[in-house]
């Protein structure tokens, strides 16, 4: 349906490259100078949308006054037009240190701006091409990130909840199945296991406590995985799904619980979700998935299908990704220069 629509989008630099294959599954538009959108982010996000035709939103969105400027006299005036006499704003400027002093010192004398007890606030985003953004907005209806539910014990429940959105068979092998979640602490996968997947058993290793609202049909080893050996020798569960969000190098991790678990893997069942943690990179390389070629190398040395998936959650931090595989049960097989490789492709959120 043809309607207007006023949406801002936030965007941190980071998810930059997530937002071109995001913008072309969405509907068609063409942005008019007179129908600018702000957007709050550290990049040129609205040369991004021109180039797409297409309108980005986020379900993390708030409506906005909005409008554009191409120079700082033109915002000034663009100011002096919007902003009424009769209301009380609070003035934000992001991305240029100097353009609030400007501001501060032209705005008419009428038009009263305060810190405290304004009925509304101005927010105005400067990009690097030059564009100032102005957005206008009721007092306590600015962005802001959604209030995190009481019930889920820590944010590490939304990967696997959208991991489980975005790869069906993963939910298959939860539900009703026996898991293994290795780093599980504070509990986030496990309560997911449990509360929405209905796992028969979730089979939780980690030193720390599990901070989880039941007690039942779940089993905490506080130790680490390379201690656990001889508990799961005793518990003998063949599992269906192996989970791991430990807080340490991918390659390493995969190396210290792969000898350990796999006599406990069902070939063409287990599957295996993993958060890839760029623990070293910098933040301006955080886009960049290094060091992953080698944990798909190991993971292919114990048996693990080369047709894995691999993504950036929008719950993933900027220095996570996430991966998806099955177990095939052929440990024989190695990755070699010179014979099968890996390639990684963020583009399409899979592995070839």
């Amino acid at each position: 349906k043809k309607k207007k629509m006023n949406l801002v989008i936030r965007m941190q630099h980071a998810y930059k490259s997530r937002v071109l294959n995001w913008a072309d599954g969405l509907t068609e538009i063409v942005l008019k100078e007179s129908e600018l959108f702000v957007f709050f982010g550290s990049f040129e996000l609205f040369d991004l949308l021109l180039k797409n035709k297409s309108l980005c939103h986020s379900v993390q969105s708030a409506t906005l006054a909005i409008a554009c400027c191409k120079d700082r006299n033109e915002l000034l005036n663009k100011c002096a037009e919007l902003l009424n006499e009769d209301a009380s704003y609070k003035l934000i400027v992001r991305g240029d240190t100097t353009l609030k002093h400007f501001l501060l010192k032209r705005i008419p004398e009428h038009i009263h701006l305060t810190q405290r007890d304004h009925s509304h606030t101005v927010t105005i985003e400067t990009t690097q091409s030059g564009l100032f953004f102005i957005g206008i907005s009721l007092a306590g209806k600015e962005f802001h990130k959604p209030e995190f539910p009481t019930n889920k014990c820590c944010r590490s429940y939304f990967k696997i909840a959208e991991a489980v959105k975005l790869w069906s068979p993963l939910f298959h092998a939860l539900h009703e199945g026996n898991i293994l979640d290795i780093g599980a602490a504070p509990g986030g996968w496990t309560q997911y296991c449990l509360e929405d997947a209905k796992a028969t058993k979730v089979i939780a290793i980690d030193p720390a406590i599990l901070h989880l609202p039941t007690k039942e049909n779940y089993i905490h080893f506080r130790k680490r995985i390379q201690d656990s050996a001889p508990d799961l020798s005793h518990l003998n569960i063949h599992f269906d799904a192996i989970l791991c969000d430990a807080n340490s190098h991918p390659n390493a991790a995969v190396r210290s619980f792969l000898p350990i678990i796999h006599p406990y893997l069902r070939p063409g069942i287990t599957v295996l979700l993993l958060t890839l943690k760029q623990t070293n990179i910098t933040q301006k390389d955080a886009h960049i998935s290094t060091g992953f070629s080698q944990v798909i190398h190991t993971l292919a040395q114990f048996g693990f299908d080369l047709d894995l998936k691999f993504t950036w959650l929008w719950a993933n931090s900027r220095k996570e990704r996430t991966l998806f595989v099955r177990y095939r049960g052929d440990p024989s097989f190695t990755i070699t220069t010179t014979t099968k490789t890996a390639s990684i492709s963020e583009d399409d959120g899979t592995t070839t």
